[in-house]
């Protein structure tokens, strides 16, 4: 029992779940770029902390003053805590140095209706949005904040109303065809979508968002010719951009196609000039999906000699597990603790580590409580906790936790076995299916034979 995570590091990132969602959309919120920093939509709401997101906005305005997008969440800030001029001053600063992002008098027109709704003033925002829409009628960001709000609230054929009457208000202006192209791919409308994608191409070929938006409806519809082709376009607009096999294996990762993942990312090392290390991150995790753990124990040694930090020790010890050495993965565990006191994976699978060598039961008590305190919702650490209790000897406090446990993972064959071994003198029955659960679960299980001495 664990979770077992990479976080890959900045600039690489591997998708665990591909569930649909809508497609965001390309807004004044965000840069529209392959990835951000920052949410895409910053509308804080009642007991948000609004002084840390100003301070981390303005540590990154310190490193990068020209920094557009932080500029844009720091005026969205400033103004949600009263700084109205204040925030129009970053405003106008991000739309200065990127006209992706609106002009400070929409905005504030905007995140006005936005302040009155959150402050209880329903009939008020009302009555200021039927301005603004007035007001703002022909204005093409004002319309793509309409789309955005449209596709948010499930109003499909209002945002689409709103992306193309933002295009025809500014057709030769990228975000415009951007936005009605996301809408379009999202609609199914695919030829539509790729034109528009094109379109923006055209109009800003200096800017890599474009090209990369195009490349991924490219790579959807199995183009991934065409699709290496644009992204080599976005690296030379930016060069900032990933390289084009790193997209490509995001893309691939996205739908779950880790094979594709691995091979574009084994291309993007022999290209790369820079930043092996978190390339060999993502290529790591990419082979620890797919179960090839001799290719990832060599990605990952690679990792912790160049850049060793908690997450990949986390991940070299998964392979260790997975090896049968146990012992092993305890320590890179403990190891990824010391690195990161915080880590909630870490302290998750060292407690397990040490249930399963059935050494230090206090310490293993310890990690596992942590885990709980920070994440009680997750099922692996929730069955963490459970079996560390009965494995400490806290059987008050073990049993209620195991039953629950059982529901939450009933696959779990260390949750059915302490279970189980604390059931079998009071309540036979109940032990029995238990303990015949873990052997369905798992016949090579490390306790087999205490397994068994307790069914007899």
């Amino acid at each position: 029992m664990r979770i077992m995570s990479i976080i890959p590091a900045a600039g690489i990132s591997l998708c665990v779940s591909v569930a649909p969602v809508l497609p965001a959309t390309v807004t004044y919120e965000a840069q529209p770029a392959p990835r951000v920093l920052v949410p895409q939509e910053l509308l804080p709401r009642a007991g948000d902390p609004l002084d840390d997101y100003e301070r981390r906005l303005r540590a990154r305005i310190d490193a990068d003053a020209a920094d557009a997008q932080a500029w844009h969440a720091l005026g969205t800030t400033l103004f949600h805590k009263g700084a109205e001029a204040e925030a129009r001053e970053a405003w106008d600063r991000a739309h200065g140095l990127d006209d992706a992002f609106a002009p400070a008098d929409v905005l504030a027109d905007v995140h006005g209706v936005h302040r009155l709704h959150d402050r209880g003033d329903a009939a008020g925002a009302r009555l200021r949005l039927a301005t603004v829409e007035a007001r703002r009628a022909a204005d093409p960001y004002f319309q793509m904040m309409r789309g955005e709000q449209a596709m948010r609230a499930g109003a499909f054929a209002a945002a689409g109303e709103a992306y193309e009457k933002a295009r025809a208000l500014a057709p030769n202006f990228f975000m415009t065809s951007l936005n009605l192209g996301r809408y379009l791919e999202y609609a199914g409308r695919h030829d539509e979508a790729r034109a528009r994608y094109e379109q923006a191409a055209r109009a800003a070929p200096d800017r890599a968002a474009p090209w990369d938006f195009l490349a991924a409806h490219q790579f959807r519809q199995g183009e991934v010719a065409a699709a290496l082709d644009s992204l080599r376009a976005a690296e030379d607009a930016d060069p900032d951009q990933p390289l084009a096999e790193v997209r490509l294996a995001e893309f691939s990762a996205e739908t779950g196609d880790y094979v594709g993942a691995r091979r574009w990312l084994r291309l993007a090392l022999e290209r790369a000039e820079t930043g092996h290390a978190a390339i060999r991150v993502a290529l790591g995790d990419a082979q620890l999906r797919l179960g090839l753990l001799e290719e990832a124990r060599e990605t990952l040694d690679a990792v912790l000699a160049e850049a060793p930090s908690a997450p990949i020790l986390v991940a070299r010890g998964y392979v260790d597990e997975r090896a049968g050495d146990v012992a092993a993965a305890a320590e890179r565990y403990r190891a990824a603790v010391r690195a990161d006191p915080g880590n909630v994976v870490a302290s998750n699978n060292l407690a397990m580590a040490m249930v399963r060598l059935d050494r230090n039961p206090e310490e293993a008590l310890a990690h596992a409580r942590h885990a709980f305190s920070v994440r009680p919702d997750n099922a692996a650490i929730y069955g963490t906790h459970a079996v560390a209790l009965a494995h400490a000897g806290e059987t008050a406090e073990a049993k209620p936790a195991l039953r629950r446990a059982v529901r939450i993972a009933p696959d779990d064959p260390w949750v059915r076995y302490f279970l189980g071994a604390l059931l079998a003198t009071e309540e036979p029955e109940e032990a029995r299916v238990h303990l015949e659960a873990v052997m369905i679960l798992d016949p090579d299980f490390p306790r087999r034979d205490a397994v068994i001495r307790l069914l007899e």
